[in-house]
């Protein structure tokens, strides 16, 4: 199959592409700096302005949106809204009048007025229901949850929280009440490849993609704390919540009506990402060492 993604440059983007190749499929890879990237028989880079010529001769079959801006650092909401929303649409256009009939964006299981990182997946969302309606294309909007996995920046939560715990950094933290409901990437990777194909009931369709089970956050960064046998301070309360901070869980019966079945209890995960990351830290003391 022939596939437009965009955001394959970032964490999941970039695993989902290099998944996708190694199946077969012929990736074509939408960024903004397509030169600093190396393609192969299976993955070609373009940009946006290029992609209306490169399109005419790749003939997609699906459009896949891995794009993915957080209001983190410096990020201003126009940027995020630019990212989530402008870019992926012009690219959903540009498919569907050169007849891609398939697309899956990952959207979020977070309220939709939460900021304009959910309030912008939203919108895209919306905007591929109103093509799903038109009768022009199917669209597969995914709710993901909290997705992990070993190779995250260092900026997302969980491996920040981890590198701090390894070092016996303190760590301030919210009250740790509100429950979240994490899947590992790995499971996320092969839920989407089973997607690929499948039937749809409808030209649109909403597919919930987590565990299925929402531990507090609290519970999740206890059991870090014990796994890494850190000296840490948890400061808990030292952060205040969001307004309206929810508590998320995907649904499990739906998951199964899609035939999506979850490998990794969360817990297996969290061993995963602190045996990873004692790993990194003794093999840099080896290194000093040398």
């Amino acid at each position: 199959m022939n596939i437009v993604i965009a955001g394959g440059t970032g964490y999941l983007g970039s695993r989902l592409l290099r998944m996708l190749a190694s199946h077969g499929h012929r990736m074509l890879c939408i960024c903004r700096k397509p030169r600093e990237h190396v393609g192969d028989e299976r993955i070609e880079y373009c940009d946006l302005a290029d992609l209306p010529r490169k399109i005419q001769s790749f003939l997609p079959e699906l459009y896949i949106n891995a794009i993915g801006r957080y209001l983190k650092g410096e990020a201003t909401e126009g940027e995020v809204l630019e990212a989530n929303f402008e870019v992926p649409a012009k690219v959903l256009h540009t498919c569907v009048s050169s007849g891609v009939r398939r697309v899956i964006t990952f959207g979020t299981a977070l309220p939709d007025d939460l900021n304009m990182y959910t309030f912008s997946k939203k919108i895209f969302a919306d905007l591929g229901r109103w093509y799903a309606n038109q009768g022009r294309v199917e669209f597969m909007n995914i709710s993901l949850e909290m997705f992990y996995g070993i190779g995250e920046p260092e900026n997302r939560f969980l491996p920040w929280v981890i590198q701090r715990l390894v070092n016996n950094m303190e760590i301030p933290l919210t009250q740790g009440s509100q429950k979240r409901d994490m899947i590992c990437v790995e499971d996320v990777l092969t839920a989407v490849h089973s997607l690929i194909s499948v039937d749809l009931p409808q030209k649109y369709v909403d597919i919930p993609l987590g565990s299925g089970e929402a531990p507090t956050i609290r519970a999740v960064i206890e059991y870090l704390h014990k796994l890494t046998g850190s000296q840490s301070a948890l400061l808990f309360g030292k952060v205040p919540m969001r307004n309206n901070e929810p508590n998320t869980i995907a649904d499990r019966e739906e998951m199964n009506k899609w035939g999506i079945s979850i490998a990794y209890h969360w817990k297996e995960g969290m061993k995963m990402l602190v045996n990873h990351a004692v790993e990194r830290k003794s093999a840099a003391c080896r290194s000093q060492e040398d």
